[in-house]
C-alpha cells in the first residue's frame, strides 16, 4: 500500500445523518450525497442510514501544499453532517471537520 500512497495522503471523514432519527425523507427517497474537496467531486453515494449509523469516507489526496475544504451536497431531502476529519496515512494538519492543510 505504501507505493500507492507515496505521492498522496489518505484522509478519512465520517458522514452522519443530519436529520436525527430520520432514515428516509418525506418523499421516501433513500438519502444521496456528493462529497467534494475544494471543487473536485470525490464521491457520490446513495445510503439508507439506520439510527446511530454513519459512513466513513476515505479520500486520497495528491501531496501538494495548500488548504483543502471538504463539502457535502445533499441530492435528496436529507441533511448530512461531517465529523471526525483525520489523516489516516501521511502528514496533514486538520484545521476543523471540513478543512485540512498539506
Amino acid at each position: 500500500m505504501e507505493e500507492v500512497l507515496d505521492n498522496a495522503v489518505q484522509m478519512r471523514i465520517d458522514i452522519h445523518d443530519g436529520n436525527t432519527g430520520h432514515v428516509f425523507g418525506k418523499s421516501g427517497q433513500v438519502p444521496k450525497y456528493r462529497l467534494y474537496i475544494n471543487e473536485e467531486l470525490f464521491s457520490e453515494r446513495l445510503w439508507k442510514f439506520e439510527p446511530g449509523e454513519y459512513l466513513s469516507e476515505q479520500l486520497f489526496v495528491k501531496k501538494q501544499p495548500g488548504t483543502y475544504r471538504i463539502t457535502i451536497e445533499s441530492l435528496s431531502e436529507q441533511r448530512f453532517k461531517l465529523r471526525n476529519l483525520r489523516c489516516a496515512y501521511g502528514k496533514a494538519e486538520v484545521v476543523n471537520n471540513e478543512v485540512f492543510k498539506l
